[in-house]
């Protein structure tokens, strides 16, 4: 079950949105899924800039993409798209590491491509995962730049940009799986605190550290413009807890750029965490949605008149992902699994503020 939460400043906001919208529009609603070939982690990106997003499935530590596939030698754990090397097509990016069946391989990063895989980046370590992975645009107008966290030992996570093969560490934290990149400096999620089992935080680091209010523990973070202010806001899964199959409370919750207080736009009261959160403008216009990849479920997040409308798009496990697939105007959201399932959206009758 999605709960959602309309505080009321919140609903005077949505409200007067609404009043003042030049237009309105239908939200994007789930379609038939379709079943796909088995996956553990699903990727994707447009290969050869024609409009269409190709899809990458991993298997057994192997990536499938079009008649083209590569072994990359580990435990599929995080995935990202960018035109990393500006040559106006995308690459998916996937990471690997250690895990259940593989305790003894490095971390690793891959682009996919239309040409084959690269790997980009490896790192030795007793624990070679990588947690978190971003792709941004460059503010110079060069290639989009990818930013990676992982540990460097048991308990400590490094973030930084990777340029020609070496990590450009620009922070580290003791388990702050979760690390991005924003205007105004870096957000740095923990999923604990300093004292074993004691609620984590999250901290804006930039020219002074300020601490951002949260329900303990944060698993995930994404940042966009979504009111179109011209600001930055933050958007945020908090909830955990160390006792997370009894207590966690799996929220999601923006923190407004305009310096306005943080609130709480979704409870997912079905898992007890979101491990990762994307922000896309739909290919046919309208504001900013927010896809959720939960524990148990895939939610996709949309303003209504009213504030936030919340969309079960399929269940999951606690190893699946979920990414977007644009195919020209059309977009579907693929989520791995046995099989794997491509859930189309259309717009459906509810309406859409913008």
């Amino acid at each position: 079950m999605v709960t959602v939460l309309l505080v009321p400043a919140l609903l005077a906001v949505t409200l007067s949105c609404a009043r003042t919208a030049t237009q309105v529009r239908p939200l994007l609603q789930p379609q038939a899924s379709t079943a796909l070939e088995p996956a553990e982690l699903v990727a994707a990106a447009d290969l050869d800039g024609d409009g269409r997003d190709e899809i990458v499935r991993v298997r057994h530590e192997t990536a499938w993409w079009g008649d083209q596939h590569a072994d990359l030698g580990g435990i599929p754990q995080a995935t990202a798209r960018g035109d990393i090397d500006g040559d106006g097509r995308q690459e998916a990016l996937i990471a690997t590491g250690m895990g259940r069946g593989e305790l003894h391989v490095p971390a690793r990063l891959w682009a996919i491509s239309a040409q084959g895989a690269d790997l980009l980046w490896e790192q030795q370590g007793e624990r070679a995962q990588v947690t978190d992975l971003h792709v941004l645009p460059d503010p110079s107008g060069g290639p989009d730049r990818i930013f990676l966290a992982t540990f460097v030992d048991r308990r400590m996570v490094a973030g930084g940009f990777l340029k020609d093969g070496v990590l450009d560490i620009q922070h580290k934290a003791a388990l702050a799986l979760c690390m991005l990149p924003v205007d105004a400096g870096l957000l740095v999620g923990r999923l604990y605190g300093d004292q074993p089992k004691s609620p984590g935080d999250l901290r804006l680091v930039g020219e002074t550290t300020t601490t951002i209010p949260t329900l303990r523990g944060v698993r995930a973070l994404a940042a966009a413009d979504l009111d179109g202010d011209g600001l930055q806001d933050y958007v945020i899964a908090d909830g955990w807890h160390f006792a997370y199959g009894q207590q966690a409370d799996s929220t999601v919750r923006i923190v407004p750029g305009d310096g306005s207080p943080a609130r709480v736009i979704a409870r997912l009261d079905d898992s007890y965490t979101v491990r990762h959160l994307d922000i896309f403008t739909p290919p046919d216009g309208g504001p900013p949605v927010i896809l959720a990849t939960a524990s148990h479920q895939i939610v996709l997040l949309q303003r209504d008149k009213l504030g936030w409308a919340p969309v079960k798009l399929a269940t999951a496990t606690e190893t699946d992902n979920a990414v977007l697939v644009a195919d020209g105007a059309k977009l579907s959201v693929v989520v791995s699994g046995q099989p794997a399932r491509r859930v189309p959206l259309a717009r459906g009758t509810a309406m859409i503020a913008e």
